[in-house]
């Protein structure tokens, strides 16, 4: 079973329902599961995100990687709300991707809020692949790295192994050398 329940790859930030000032304006993130037919609104989806700057997918550019829903109230809408109008990202992203760790049932996400006896371990394996795609992905917006307490970065062992290109420079320069000598009369 896999912890990522669902995904969406490369939305556009400018077919987002922002929603407006007022009771019941209230913004939309919807797309469609699959091939289903009936929209769903992800707005409440915990897991990771990914931001991306460019004028299309093939130019696209990591710009930020984030998480959401560690506590009740935080949720993949609210966190780019934020970064859509209020922080300083808000002109650094087109596109965004989403990988979430709700289930859809029949009438949408199957769960919208963090259970309290939940919250520490969901909160944990985000913070951890949250890590993971800062670290892969270097993203020049993020100012932080992992938050892995503990861990240790370890590093590929390079036996030595000679370096064939200098191994046949070595034995042209001698070549080389043997014929100049050859040519001077040695």
């Amino acid at each position: 079973m896999s912890f990522i329940k669902n995904y969406g790859l490369y939305w556009r930030r400018d077919q987002v329902e922002w929603g407006s000032k007022g009771r019941g304006n209230i913004g939309k993130l919807r797309g469609y599961a699959g091939n289903g037919k009936t929209p769903i609104d992800f707005r409440a989806q915990a897991g990771v995100y990914v931001l991306y700057d460019g004028a299309d997918i093939p130019s696209s550019r990591v710009t930020y990687v984030g998480q959401v829903g560690r506590s009740n109230g935080d949720s993949l809408y609210a966190r780019l709300y934020d970064h859509h109008a209020k922080d300083h990202l808000w002109n650094r992203w087109t596109r965004f991707s989403w990988f979430g760790v709700f289930a859809i049932g029949k009438s949408g996400l199957t769960q919208t809020k963090v259970a309290k006896t939940y919250a520490d371990t969901l909160g944990s394996v985000i913070d951890h692949l949250e890590g993971v795609l800062i670290t892969v992905l270097e993203p020049p917006l993020n100012k932080r790295g992992a938050n892995w307490d503990g861990a240790t970065q370890c590093f590929q062992y390079l036996p030595d192994v000679p370096d064939p290109i200098a191994a046949r420079l070595d034995a042209l320069t001698n070549q080389i050398a043997t014929l100049q000598g050859r040519l001077k009369g040695e």
